[in-house]
């Protein structure tokens, strides 16, 4: 699920770009809590148990306005969260681009020998688990949290390093 979906089908300028209509209505809102439920509600009957919810900046921190305010406020309090299971999809680009006082180039590389990148790569992780990890309904594997990290194929420097710090302090 991507949470800065505002609904409906229309270009910058409000144009409608089909004719055809969403089941949801002509224009809806994806932080609105009757699409949540009715998105849980489809995915359930149509199979789907798990989603993978994007999350680019903290509360509160970002140029753009943060996703993780529709994740906490809508999408976990959602009645019927209880059907499905959620992992969180790490847009670790738009997270460092987005970032007020970040000043780093994603393109074409992010660079983990920079200390900015490896300390907010670092310093998120330690969020996902204080704050998310331990929700009944996050994603587990073998009892470990699933993460879907984007873009790792532009990623340089010291990864292995950050990961291996991420660990350690998710494990304490």
């Amino acid at each position: 699920i991507n949470f800065w979906y505002p609904g409906g089908f229309e270009d910058a300028e409000g144009n409608r770009l089909t004719a055809l209509t969403p089941l949801l209505g002509e224009s809806y809102s994806a932080s609105d809590p009757s699409v949540v439920y009715q998105q849980i509600e489809w995915a359930v009957e149509y199979g789907v148990d798990a989603f993978s919810i994007e999350w680019t900046t903290p509360r509160g921190e970002g140029c753009c306005g943060s996703m993780e305010d529709t994740l906490d406020d809508f999408f976990l309090k959602s009645p019927n969260i209880n059907k499905v299971r959620w992992a969180i999809f790490y847009d670790f680009p738009l997270r460092l681009d987005q970032t007020p006082g970040l000043d780093i180039d994603v393109m074409p590389n992010i660079d983990f020998d920079q200390p900015d990148v490896y300390d907010t790569f670092v310093y998120d992780f330690a969020r996902f688990a204080k704050k998310y990890f331990g929700n009944p309904q996050y994603l587990t594997i073998d009892g470990r949290p699933v993460i879907y990290i984007w873009a790792t194929n532009s990623y340089k420097g010291n990864l292995a390093g950050s990961i291996q710090e991420a660990r350690d302090q998710v494990s304490e």
